[in-house]
């Protein structure tokens, strides 16, 4: 059986789950695990800093974060199609060019979103100064931070630089082995306790 079809029945099976997903719970899940996904895919990453300044206004903002993100969709589409050929697919610029402009619309709504919910949190708080709201919101960021530094004290993992460079070649080369048909080997990574 060729690649190409392997991945069009694979694309359909998923399409098919897809329309059985229902309630909010489904949708929102789906929503989150796409939108991390997509997030850290590096040329989607490397465009985030493109991003519009605080300062910009609102449509101006929205402009800025459609280019942004439809850029870096369009290099991950560039990717992505060029390397269907691999699995025996045709490049699909209709799927393409419907993903770079749903990523683009979809930063062109959100970012005027995300500013007017952060200005109205800054107009709450601004507001909530003198009623000691504002005290119990830092204690509660404050017990917060100080848990998450408790975690990654207690992390059984080696979080050091080359420990994650270790763990990403291993990862390169589990999935290497695994294109070639061979069993992957995932030995742990050595500390340095």
């Amino acid at each position: 059986m060729s690649g190409g079809r392997t991945c069009a029945r694979a694309r359909a099976r998923r399409a098919e789950v897809a329309t059985r997903e229902t309630g909010f719970g489904a949708g929102a899940g789906a929503f989150l695990g796409t939108a991390g996904a997509i997030m850290t895919d590096p040329p989607v990453f490397a465009s985030m800093f493109f991003g519009a300044p605080w300062a910009t206004g609102i449509l101006r903002a929205a402009l800025i974060e459609a280019g942004a993100a439809g850029g870096g969709e369009l290099l991950a589409q560039i990717g992505i199609q060029t390397s269907r050929t691999a699995f025996g697919e045709e490049p699909d610029i209709e799927e393409a060019a419907t993903a770079v402009g749903v990523a683009a619309a979809g930063a062109g709504v959100l970012a005027p979103v995300a500013r007017g919910g952060a200005a109205g949190v800054r107009a709450l708080l601004k507001q909530a100064r003198g009623n000691g709201i504002r005290g119990s919101l830092a204690k509660a960021a404050e017990r917060f931070l100080r848990r998450q530094v408790e975690l990654e004290d207690a992390s059984p993992f080696d979080t050091a630089p080359a420990a994650r460079a270790e763990h990403a070649a291993r990862l390169s080369e589990a999935q290497v082995a695994l294109r070639e048909g061979r069993p992957a080997r995932m030995i742990p990574v050595e500390t340095g306790a």
